[in-house]
């Protein structure tokens, strides 16, 4: 009766309450057939689709007992429930199989796979792919690769002792052993566990952990660290005999350390030049080296810096973990040397901190350091060589001849200072006990290393050289100099790629270029007697600056900041002006033509194109180069292409053609970018053309004209310094690097805010450094404020109003406060002659002065805004001597000449004393501008009319003679010509 009464529940249309089919699956089997034998149909499971995931447990666990009775007749069941659906085909029963899922479409299985993709359940993945691959069907699971309970489950399901499968089993193994490091959550247990159980030391990781480290994307140290402590996690599961054998087949193994020197050699250069510890002298040296870029380098660094860190990270590291460490240090410090004009990218700054903490300095690890196969440059310099086994290096790297051994314990001797040890080197010279030095023969590596010691001896020896009593050694040693550099030029000249093919000739030749530095620093600073300071300016310098700028013209644009860019651009720096006596056969000129219209020589017009041409450079150095040879040559070019109107003129005479007009050097024009892919250029061409305003070569009138020319250029060079630059103006515009250089956060400066100011806007400081460019903008600003007040004002009072506080907050901060101060100097130190006084008033920043005849005084105030030359000086004058309209034109000619015409302060208070002078003695004012002193000329009307006899300024008749379209006296109508 009650299977009766059960039977017509689940016959009925729909089923009131699921318990009835529930209490059904999980009856005994005697209640379950009498049951299931009354049955009409199984309407009561094809039809219905609300069964949820919990319940379909039920309805497959009901249905496999119907399929697996022997006392019943397997009914025919259509499934429509998804869950009932996927939970028969992870039962990987193959009566189920024949019965209901033999005839499912692939399309359906793999949407089943889908749905647990999403869900992320990898387990059911895994069981449903294991049991339809039996079934003969391969379903895409490439979706769920990369899920590790997947992995896991297949590894489960696999058969270790298949031999048919043992393919599979690998790359599921390496899959999964990927997964381990690559996750972002914690590995379970169970992940360990897994990977344990298919580890030995046979097992091949395929050079995970280097392709793991080779991503573009910046990597978080931190994440390095987590992937050695996950490592050490696995292996630490392994029996103790088992755990370094294991670990050594992933780590890196002394064949992958020696294949990393070869791929960082092309930086090794840089500390063989650089270095004064390390002189090892590899026989790669003698081949050409191909320099990367900037982006390439720091990337392959990047690479092997994280690789270094992860395995002296692991406590399972060895002692070439460690010599490994110390390579990439001194790896990260060279490229760091190389790209000097920026900061350390920050991920190399972090990786070379931890690498720090964590390498030993111990003799095991010197020794295995100082193997052949694995020393370095990098290593010595960082960890440095005992003298042995430095010394049983060079003969390794130079070559095995018994008979240089002896040369050898010389030259690499360390047990004389460096005078003493040249003094040695060269007696032995003379004697002909040993290589000449001076001399390159490209075979013989023992001849470069001679040389090579020998000139960084000579470096740290430095301004001695020229206290030494034997003036033979001493005329030796410079003329050293010179042949070296000479050597280097004429090879350059015959193969502008010289230094890329023998990169031991770059090395010797920057490292005397550094040594020509520090000998002209200790002449010009004072340090030698006068005989010396003679013969070196005079015979060393100019033949030495003569090879420079042949030099030159062998830079490439494409050029990287190697040993030699980096030391040629700072004797480029250096250099005083540019000679004049270069050799006759190196002026061959090039056709450019905005040049061949003027009267340049051969060799200046083509170092001008050259040099202008290097602006366009993606390396920052070389555009320096550029920079620097162009600001030698810009005087020669302002001088050239402005000859007649900077020719002298009579003031007596009137030329009533058009006076020309001072213009801009043209390829300052030419060069200047159209673009923000070069947005140091601007401001660089912008200091080049602020050149001919200092100084007093030009006279008042001259500046003003100047001014002029190059107003519009000024302004594009001014946008380009402040606002064009490649990061956001409102979030860190240049003005904002300048405010934090004076308040910053960094322990690295040590001295007060107020002297910095001074550096950063007073000096020009060309040290190549991360803050390079902000201290030539930062002098640049104060150099524009100086020369061109009028015009930085004019600029400030177009700006974007958003803009306009924070370069006034700057200006007012930090550079006034120096203008101000630099002004009143002057005015103060300055003397005039006659009955005029000045005074300053540095607290208030007023300029006094005051004109006094017999006892009447007049006194005129200026006084200087805090944020001067943004504010225009506000002026007052009190008690006036002479008329009082002829004293308001006075003044007001002053203020114009402030205001408008980029005049100085000390400059106006004299023409404005001239003014007053010139009135007291009663010199008759032009007709023409009534002004007794020209605003612009600061000249006198020296200009006569033979028939009224009326006086002129000069500027002012031609201005008359131009409107007028006429040379007549403006007063008698006489003619002038």
């Amino acid at each position: 009766e009650f299977t009766e009464l059960h039977a017509h529940l689940l016959s009925s249309s729909e089923i009131s309450d699921f318990h009835v089919l529930k209490n059904l699956a999980h009856a005994e089997p005697e209640y379950f057939g009498s049951t299931v034998k009354k049955l009409n149909n199984f309407n009561f499971m094809e039809d219905t689709e609300q069964f949820d995931m919990h319940q379909a447990i039920d309805v497959v666990k009901f249905i496999q007992k119907i399929i697996h009775s022997e006392s019943l007749q397997a009914p025919r069941i259509v499934v429509k429930n998804n869950h009932v659906g996927r939970r028969l085909l992870l039962t990987a029963d193959s009566k189920v199989w024949d019965v209901i899922l033999k005839n499912v479409s692939e399309e359906l299985f793999q949407e089943m796979i889908n749905y647990w993709h999403e869900k992320r359940n990898g387990k059911a993945i895994a069981e449903a792919v294991s049991f339809l691959k039996t079934k003969g069907i391969n379903l895409d699971t490439n979706q769920a690769a990369e899920n590790v309970d997947f992995l896991i489950s297949l590894l489960h399901k696999i058969n270790v002792n298949d031999s048919t499968i043992s393919e599979e089993k690998k790359t599921l193994v390496l899959k999964l052993f990927a997964a381990l490091f690559d996750s972002d959550e914690e590995p379970s247990n169970d992940h360990y566990e897994t990977l344990k159980s298919f580890l030995s030391p046979e097992f091949d990781s395929g050079n995970h952990f280097r392709k793991l480290f080779s991503s573009n994307e910046e990597t978080d140290t931190e994440r390095v660290l987590d992937v050695a402590r996950r490592f050490d996690k696995l292996i630490d599961l392994f029996q103790s005999e088992e755990k370094n054998a294991i670990a050594e087949t992933m780590m890196i193994s002394k064949e992958d350390y020696m294949s990393t020197i070869n791929e960082l050699r092309f930086l090794e250069l840089d500390v063989l030049a650089s270095s004064q510890v390390s002189t090892l002298m590899y026989e790669v040296f003698s081949h050409p080296i191909v320099q990367l870029d900037e982006s390439e380098a720091v990337q392959i660094i990047k690479e092997f810096g994280r690789i270094a860190l992860f395995n002296l990270a692991s406590h399972y590291h060895s002692n070439i973990h460690d010599v490994f460490g110390w390579q990439m240090i001194g790896v990260i410090s060279a490229i760091e040397e190389r790209y000097c004009l920026k900061p350390l990218d920050n991920e190399l700054r972090n990786l070379k901190d931890e690498i720090e903490k964590r390498v030993s300095r111990t003799d095991d690890i010197q020794r295995v350091s100082a193997d052949h196969k694995f020393s370095s440059n990098f290593i010595n310099d960082k960890l440095g060589y005992s003298p042995e086994q430095e010394s049983s290096l060079h003969f390794e790297t130079v070559g095995n001849k018994e008979e240089d051994k002896t040369a050898m314990e010389f030259i690499c001797s360390k047990t004389y200072e460096p005078l003493e040890y040249m003094e040695k080197f060269y007696e032995a010279t003379q004697s002909g006990d040993s290589c000449p030095l001076f001399q390159f023969d490209q075979s013989n590596n023992y001849h470069w290393l001679a040389n090579l010691i020998f000139a960084k001896k000579f470096i740290q020896c430095g301004k001695q050289i020229f206290s030494v009593e034997n003036l033979e050694f001493r005329d030796f040693a410079l003329c050293g100099i010179v042949s070296v550099l000479d050597t280097s030029v004429d090879i350059l000249k015959d193969s502008p790629h010289a230094f890329e093919k023998n990169p031991r000739l770059e090395a010797l030749t920057a490292i005397y270029m550094e040594l020509y530095l520090v000998l002209t620093v200790s002449v010009r600073n004072g340090e030698q007697s006068e005989q010396t300071v003679e013969e070196w300016n005079e015979f060393y310098a100019p033949t030495i600056n003569t090879y420079f700028v042949r030099m030159f013209r062998s830079v490439r644009k494409d050029q990287q900041p190697t040993p030699f860019i980096r030391a040629f651009l700072k004797v480029l720096l250096s250099l005083p002006a540019f000679p004049n006596d270069v050799p006759s056969e190196d002026s061959t000129r090039e056709f450019v033509p905005e040049l061949s219209v003027f009267k340049y020589s051969a060799f200046e017009e083509s170092c001008i194109s050259h040099a202008f041409s290097l602006f366009s450079s993606n390396v920052e150095h070389i555009q320096l180069i550029g920079y620097a040879v162009s600001k030698l040559l810009t005087p020669i070019m302002f001088k050239t292409e402005n000859e007649k109107p900077l020719a002298a003129q009579d003031d007596t005479a009137v030329n009533v053609n058009s006076r020309p007009k001072l213009s801009l050097p043209v390829m300052l024009s030419k060069s200047y970018p159209t673009d923000h892919t070069h947005p140091h250029v601007g401001p660089m061409l912008l200091d080049l053309a602020l050149m001919p305003l200092q100084g007093s070569t030009l006279t008042q009138e001259q500046k003003v004209a100047y001014c002029e020319a190059i107003d519009h250029f000024f302004k594009n060079a001014m946008n380009a310094l402040m606002l064009d630059q490649p990061f956001d103006f409102r979030k860190s515009p240049i003005v904002c690097r300048i405010r934090k250089i004076f308040f910053p956060t960094s322990h690295q400066y040590f001295f007060p805010a107020k002297l910095r100011e001074r550096v950063y806007y007073l000096e020009s400081d060309q040290t190549a450094g991360p803050a390079f460019f902000d201290k030539f903008a930062a002098h640049l600003l104060f150099k524009s404020m100086t020369l061109l007040p009028a015009a930085v004002r004019l600029f400030y009072k177009g700006m974007p109003n958003c803009f306009m506080p924070i370069f006034q907050e700057v200006v007012t901060k930090y550079a006034s406060k120096l203008l101000i101060e630099q002004e009143l100097t002057k005015v103060s130190q300055a003397t005039f002659d006659g009955e005029m006084k000045v005074r300053t008033v540095p607290v208030t920043g007023e300029i006094i002065a005051e004109y006094t005849i017999e006892e009447t005084k007049m006194k005129l105030t200026i006084e200087l805004s805090t944020d001067y030359p943004l504010s225009v000086p506000s002026m007052n004058l009190d008690k006036a001597i002479v008329k009082s309209d002829r004293a308001k034109k006075w003044l007001l000619q002053l203020n114009a000449y402030l205001f408008h015409q980029n005049g100085a302060i000390l400059e106006g208070i004299e023409m404005w004393k001239r003014n007053v002078d010139k009135g007291v003695e009663g010199v008759e004012d032009c007709t023409i501008c009534m002004m007794t002193i020209h605003q612009q000329t600061h000249q006198l009307p020296k200009i006569k009319c033979k028939q009224c006899k009326n006086k002129f300024h000069s500027n002012c008749l031609y201005k008359w003679f131009e409107s007028s379209n006429q040379s007549t006296c403006p007063l008698c109508r006489n003619n002038f010509t």
